[in-house]
């Protein structure tokens, strides 16, 4: 009945936006799937929830993302974890919880310049260059070859209306589809992108399989779906502006449409560990500058912590204290070739803090 009500609850009062209700599809009441066949989808756009059509957009991540927590949460609810500004527990439309596209996103933004110091009170600062838009940028940098996730599912038919339990999923992590020759992919069944052995159980072989992998997936009228009933990490590798990072993405799930050769209306989700999120910025922004080492760093370290709002494991419970920061992420994919190559393990860049050189705090913080 939760479900149903929620779903109503969004499309008559919240006009929702997004390609799917606030909360995915449940578990069919369905056989398992007829078939053990693997398709590869690598993601070949996203959008993080900062901007619409291209635009900057202060409100596009509240239609981005999943009800995580059960709860459709205010600054003024009192029956959630606690910590930092109560604004923080503001969600979505629909009950969406995406406190890192609401909160972090902007931080990002303002790290990447460009820079506008306003000294005469103008609304432009012309000489400071347009606005960027980071959603188009990483959707730029991953049709050129730069980085791509993979999605590897067992257990589709290719019927777009396909009803069925038992699937299950892979997700692999990739950097550059050509380190060599700079080639860009072409996103059809003829490209094998290598796949970064740090999402490999054994670090090498692809044979020991992928460190995220969904046991109880499904498909609902051609929507897959996989997290809901269990706990997976899946990391999401990135590049922004020439910094590789990597994102743990606890708890996550995985929804979107299977439409031929594509997956449509994805949509990534799940919550991050402010542990694990406050290194990869550390370095990002001794990398802009190295005044911003040791305590100079403090004041944005304080604003990542504050916006936890939810516990790891997706819960929300009063009485506890906040330990995540929710994440929605939407995305399309293509099918592509099964991986076969894995790629070279990339080497540690210096952490320009650390006069001595190499950090195990690097730019893939939290891959392993």
């Amino acid at each position: 009945m939760r479900l149903a009500y929620r779903g109503v609850l969004c499309a008559l009062f919240f006009a929702c936006s997004g390609p799917f209700d606030a909360i995915p599809p449940p578990l069919p009441d369905a056989g398992p799937t007829a078939t053990q066949t693997a398709v590869t989808f690598a993601l070949d756009s996203v959008q993080l929830g900062d901007s619409t059509n291209g635009v900057l957009d202060t409100t596009a991540w509240r239609a981005i993302g999943f009800d995580l927590d059960g709860k459709i949460t205010t600054k003024h609810s009192s029956n959630v974890c606690t910590f930092g500004p109560t604004f923080i527990r503001e969600d979505g439309i629909g009950g969406r919880d995406n406190s890192f596209a609401d909160n972090i996103i902007p931080i990002v933004e303002t790290m990447r310049g460009p820079f506008c110091l306003n000294l005469f009170g103008s609304d432009t600062c012309p000489d400071a260059g347009p606005p960027r838009v980071l959603s188009s940028d990483e959707t730029a940098a991953i049709a050129s070859g730069r980085f791509t996730l993979q999605i590897r599912v067992v257990g589709l038919n290719g019927d777009a209306t396909q009803t069925a339990t038992g699937l299950s999923a892979q997700v692999f992590t990739s950097d550059a589809f050509d380190p060599d020759g700079g080639a860009a992919p072409t996103f059809d069944t003829t490209t094998s992108w290598p796949v970064q052995p740090d999402s490999l159980n054994d670090h090498a072989t692809l044979a020991s399989g992928a460190k995220a992998a969904f046991t109880s997936a499904y498909v609902s009228n051609g929507t897959f779906v996989a997290g809901t009933n269990e706990h997976v990490t899946v990391p999401f590798h990135a590049q922004i502006d020439n910094f590789a990072f990597t994102l743990q993405i606890h708890s996550a799930i995985v929804v979107f449409d299977v439409r031929g050769g594509a997956a449509l209306n994805g949509v990534l989700a799940g919550v991050i560990d402010p542990n694990e999120l406050i290194p990869i910025f550390k370095r990002q922004a001794s990398v802009i500058s190295q005044s911003l080492c040791g305590s100079a760093f403090d004041g944005i370290e304080q604003q990542i912590r504050q916006a936890v709002e939810i516990m790891l494991d997706r819960s929300n419970n009063e009485g506890t204290v906040c330990s995540g920061i929710s994440f929605g992420m939407g995305f399309t994919a293509k099918q592509i070739g099964d991986p076969a190559v894995v790629a070279a393990p990339a080497a540690l860049p210096s952490d320009p803090c650390d006069a001595g050189g190499d950090s195990s705090d690097a730019a893939d913080a939290g891959a392993d």
